[in-house]
């Protein structure tokens, strides 16, 4: 999350920690990691780093194609799971999809 948050969101992410025996994990991200030019040039050369084939052009483009707010989440994502060397689930772009489209969020063996 970024470090300064709207006082409605903050009471949001709070209740819904809170409710349901849920756990939530709070980390706070610099707002320079949201900047919109940083975070598409961090996601073009995350796609870049698997090589310049046709596979890996468009799976950029599918993502370069996301909204704006999306792009930068995804490159502070892809900085947060590089630290556990996990970043490489990210290149499985064939499950990203509007979430208006399906109504749900898709994993490989669960729905949400």
């Amino acid at each position: 999350m970024p470090p300064a948050l709207s006082e409605r969101t903050e009471k949001v992410l709070r209740l819904h920690a809170l409710s349901g025996g849920n756990t939530m994990r709070e980390e706070r991200i610099q707002e320079a990691a949201f900047d919109m030019s940083t975070s598409v040039r961090r996601i073009t050369d995350f796609f870049d780093s698997e090589g310049k084939d046709a596979k890996g052009g468009a799976r950029l483009g599918s993502v370069l194609a996301l909204p704006p707010a999306v792009q930068t989440c995804m490159a502070a994502l892809i900085d947060h799971l590089r630290a556990f060397k996990l970043e490489r689930v990210l290149r499985l772009t064939g499950n990203l999809q509007a979430f208006a489209e399906s109504g749900m969020l898709r994993g490989r063996d669960n729905l949400i």
